[in-house]
């Protein structure tokens, strides 16, 4: 092979490459964030870490970061609730309790239950530009955080608080297609055929 062709077979090898990563960074790619005061989990959790049961008040919670009063992504529950999660069947007895779920329980409608659900997860498709763009080969990876906090409030002061979380989440996706553009024409075909009708 002369070297002409060497050099022009190379050029062609590079400029295909180029391409390549150049459509990959093409690939969609977006962020879902729960609204919260926190960018990483890390920070969320510090902060709940300060909450101390039989101490923390609701204005020091606000300070924290944990307003339930504002509404935003914060579920408010009941003592009836705590029931169904802590005394789940006849087994548990209430002596098995903490002291302060048993002080919601037996103060009922006085016990104000928050639940603050945070979380935030990227997402962004990679693998071949062309099998993506031709919907023949959807490869998306999801990364991010979750932490859940639920917290047991009475006569303005905390009482009881408990966590769970998913400080690394790390999930990957890969929906295969073999007909390409053309996977869902026939389903449309038939339910515009019907609709027609």
């Amino acid at each position: 092979m002369s070297p002409l062709k060497v050099a022009c077979t190379l050029v062609l090898v590079l400029l295909l490459a180029l391409l390549a990563f150049a459509c990959t960074s093409l690939l969609p790619r977006g962020t879902s964030v729960t609204a919260s005061p926190w960018a990483e989990y890390a920070d969320a959790r510090a902060a709940f870490d300060k909450i101390e049961p039989m101490k923390t008040t609701t204005d020091e919670l606000k300070v924290l970061g944990f307003d339930a009063t504002s509404g935003i992504n914060v579920t408010l529950l009941n003592y009836t609730d705590v029931i169904t999660r802590f005394i789940p069947s006849p087994v548990i007895a209430r002596e098995d309790l903490e002291d302060g779920i048993l002080q919601c329980i037996e103060a009922q409608q006085a016990c104000q239950v928050i639940q603050y659900d945070l979380k935030k997860m990227e997402r962004q498709r990679y693998g071949n530009f062309f099998l993506d763009f031709f919907n023949f080969s959807r490869k998306q990876e999801s990364k991010g955080w979750s932490l859940s906090v639920l917290i047991l409030l009475l006569d303005n002061r905390v009482i009881y608080k408990l966590w769970s979380g998913q400080p690394n989440i790390l999930e990957y996706s890969h929906d295969k297609y073999p007909l390409g553009p053309f996977q869902n024409v026939g389903p449309s075909v038939i339910q515009q055929g019907v609709t027609g009708n």
